[in-house]
């Protein structure tokens, strides 16, 4: 069998256009398996063409019929006249076997598409480019292969029996609350030291160091390799510095910049990376790194794409279910960083900016906030906003002091809705209703005593503050002799 009977089958797409011809209600069977495009043979595709239009259009199907259309359209005499298409139909004694011949047309169309990908790669790999940049190029030819894979036809069902479906335990990057082989976004609003806390985590897994105490026997990070994009902070000035003052191991740390791309007259230049175009290449670099543990996205909006809208589903989830698919396939954990929306009365879980698919194609979601209860301190809290595979998970409390991420010890067991102060009017203005009552004007109290029956009515700490503020309430200290001030409630 020589090469060109290989990639096509000339007596295949003569019983398929045959077999239509003769027998007209066999069309959709061929039409959901092969379209004009697998047909190799330049007269065969003319014929395809002609039928295809006449069903699109309604028309009866018969050699009459698609003897006329090609003559309309000048093309009857290049397929080799009305004798090329008699043999066609004499080659045909059945229509029983369109849907085989079908198979066998769309088979061969595959194999083409094949050899097509790798005189591509053949060129690339003749070139004299460097090894790498050669790499790069063959991983964006080589994703054509997706295409010639795909199966048959319209859609078809991929079924997976559960009892074949073996349960995997989950593999933690931080215990309980980040983990690995999926991606994890922490959001908050600018300058509340989103980056920082991203690169507190780089340096930690860069030197395998400790978390902070969570009740956790030996709570350390994975050691290896971190990969960071960052689109808003400078290497040299912020990003390399703030790592500096962190300890990291600098020789385990890799900023993605950027790529090298070919124009169409195959030179050579540099552009901004995107998710959309170039995540071959950031799949490279996270292989290329011995044992990467851990790739930071900062802020994942700025890597999406030009053409893609960061308010629409369908774009926002083209983009970032291959980098959920990257996460699973190395098993690193991805943290992308996200701003906050403007709106102040929404949950915590839909406050970030863009679409609910960025929240949806997170496994967790961290809300990073001032400390509700003091929002002037330099106090932050880390907050979980999406944690359907954690266990009762619990937030952390930090402050950052010249250069350093300092922990405090006790787990913060606020909520995020909490910590952004995200309390229903109902309950909020039942507190304020029983607060004013309880401190009509001029009436001092003690406020643990308030504390105390408020507890009673069933009002929390939280909204009992927010009643507080909202009501203007004055705290003074009274200090008796001997014994430490007691703070009092008062409204003036």
């Amino acid at each position: 069998m020589t090469t060109n009977e290989r990639l096509f089958s000339r007596a295949g797409e003569g019983v398929v256009l045959g077999s239509i011809i003769i027998d007209p209600t066999c069309i959709d069977k061929v039409l959901a398996i092969v379209g004009v495009e697998d047909f190799a043979l330049p007269e065969n595709k003319a014929i395809f063409q002609a039928i295809h239009k006449l069903h699109n259009e309604g028309k009866p199907i018969d050699g009459f019929v698609v003897r006329n259309a090609l003559e309309e359209n000048g093309q009857l005499e290049n397929i080799g006249g009305v004798e090329y298409l008699q043999k066609v139909l004499d080659n045909v004694p059945s229509s029983a076997n369109a849907s085989y011949y079908s198979e066998i047309v769309k088979e061969k169309a595959k194999r083409r598409k094949l050899v097509e990908i790798g005189e591509q790669i053949k060129k690339v790999i003749e070139s004299a480019d460097p090894v790498g940049e050669s790499v790069f190029q063959i991983q964006q030819i080589a994703a054509g292969l997706d295409g010639a894979l795909e199966p048959c036809g319209d859609s078809q069902p991929i079924v997976v029996g559960l009892s074949d479906v073996q349960p995997l335990p989950i593999y933690w990057f931080m215990y309980n609350k980040i983990p690995m082989g999926m991606v994890t976004l922490i959001e908050g609003d600018p300058g509340l030291g989103k980056s920082f806390l991203a690169l507190y985590m780089a340096a930690k897994v860069s030197t395998g160091g400790m978390w902070p105490d969570d009740g956790v026997p030996d709570n350390r990070a994975p050691k290896g390799s971190v990969v960071i994009l960052t689109a808003e902070d400078d290497l040299a000035h912020v990003v390399r510095p703030r790592l500096d003052s962190l300890g990291a191991d600098m020789s385990k740390i890799f900023a993605l910049e950027g790529v090298k791309l070919r124009d169409e007259d195959n030179r050579e230049y540099q552009a901004y990376f995107n998710l959309q175009r170039d995540l071959p290449a950031l799949q490279q670099v996270v292989r290329s790194q011995k044992n990467t543990k851990l790739v930071i996205v900062d802020p994942l909006s700025a890597y999406l794409g030009g053409n893609i809208d960061s308010n629409k589903d369908s774009d926002v989830r083209s983009v970032l279910r291959p980098l959920v698919e990257l996460a699973e396939q190395f098993g690193v954990a991805v943290i992308g960083i996200r701003h906050l929306n403007k709106s102040g009365s929404s949950k915590a879980l839909y406050r970030g900016m863009g679409s609910i698919a960025f929240t949806a194609a997170a496994r967790t979601v961290w809300l990073l906030s001032t400390d509700p209860d003091n929002p002037d301190s330099r106090r932050r809290l880390l907050t979980p906003a999406k944690h359907n595979i954690l266990i009762d998970p619990t937030g952390l409390a930090f402050e950052l002091n010249n250069g350093r991420v300092e922990f405090e010890n006790e787990p913060v067991t606020m909520s995020a809705d909490e910590a952004l102060n995200i309390i229903e009017a109902p309950e909020r203005d039942r507190a304020k209703q029983w607060l004013s009552e309880l401190l009509p004007s001029g009436t001092s109290i003690a406020g643990t005593e308030i504390q105390k029956q408020a507890e009673v009515e069933g009002i929390s700490i939280r909204t009992l503050n927010r009643a507080k503020r909202e009501l203007n309430v004055v705290s003074y200290p009274l200090q008796t002799e001997g014994k430490r001030p007691q703070w009092f409630w008062r409204i003036d």
